[in-house]
């Protein structure tokens, strides 16, 4: 039976190959295609990854951008605001310290007029003070003693009624400038040249004949009176004042405290009295430090 298939279908085995059908030969490309070698497909897959994050970081950046844009769009338009606002703030400020620099120079203003006026009362109290005590007085003279008491006394914070009537008690005739004692105590206030001998060698270039001086006499008369003010050793004014006066007799200290009352009863003032001017002084510095709280 072999033998008969072989008869019947005999092999040509010089004949051309027979060619697969066109269908199938696309097939094979496919599977060909498909078929990967497991570095191919891991290398693939690292590729694909590598990809992915590339994707994802370029679109991180994209958000990071707008964002920072958006941020320091906010940030520009604060900071323009703030900067428009401390600019406003800085300009009230300067304008409040200029309004009080103003407020300061009026008040300061209106203090020198004040004091001004105040200098003239207390030279008028004087003046008119002596005026009382020795009327025969030639006023130019009456005048420069009131200017030179005021001046010492406030230079060694003395009272200007101790002082002018401490002159009247001390003097003979009454405010004579040229008035010298028996002891040798020359002029208005009676300066012991022999007892203040330290005192007159501080002063450089004093001499005796200048404590006939108005205004010398008197400063040297307030220094000396306001040493014996100040000593440990005295306890009372009345007690600088015998030390003054260099005796026990208490008759010249009695008559300086009578003009002293007579100096009070006639400049007596109302409790609570508000000088022209001084009212606007106060009302000007209250403002001032409302201004300066404000500021604050």
């Amino acid at each position: 039976m072999f033998s008969l298939f072989m008869a019947e279908q005999p092999i040509d085995l010089t004949g051309d190959i027979p060619e697969f059908p066109k269908d199938s030969e696309v097939t094979l490309k496919k599977t060909r295609k498909k078929r990967k070698t497991p570095i191919q497909k891991k290398l693939e897959r690292k590729v694909y990854v590598w990809k992915m994050a590339s994707l994802l970081m370029a679109m991180a950046m994209a958000v990071l951008v707008i964002i920072i844009s958006i941020v320091a769009n906010d940030a520009g338009q604060y900071k323009s605001k703030l900067g428009k606002e401390i600019r406003e703030h800085g300009q009230n400020v300067l304008y409040q310290a200029r309004l009080v620099e103003e407020r300061d120079f009026e008040i300061s203003t209106l203090k020198e007029k004040l004091g001004r006026k105040s200098d003239i009362k207390i030279l008028s109290k004087i003046n008119s003070h002596i005026e009382i005590l020795e009327p025969s007085l030639d006023p130019n003279v009456r005048m420069i003693i009131s200017k030179a008491i005021e001046k010492w006394c406030n230079e060694y914070n003395l009272s200007y009624s101790l002082v002018t009537n401490l002159i009247y008690a001390e003097t003979v005739p009454k405010f004579n400038i040229f008035s010298k004692s028996p002891k040798d105590c020359i002029g208005l206030m009676q300066i012991n040249y022999k007892v203040h001998v330290k005192e007159i060698e501080e002063m450089k270039n004093l001499k005796v004949e200048d404590l006939y001086h108005i205004g010398t006499n008197i400063k040297f008369g307030c220094l000396i009176l306001r040493g014996y003010i100040d000593d440990k050793d005295t306890h009372t004014l009345t007690q600088a004042l015998k030390k003054y006066v260099g005796g026990t007799d208490l008759k010249y200290i009695r008559l300086i405290y009578e003009k002293m009352a007579l100096w009070e009863i006639n400049n007596y003032e109302k409790p609570n009295e508000v000088e022209e001017g001084e009212e606007d002084v106060l009302r000007e510095m209250r403002q001032t430090d409302a201004s300066k709280d404000s500021v604050k």
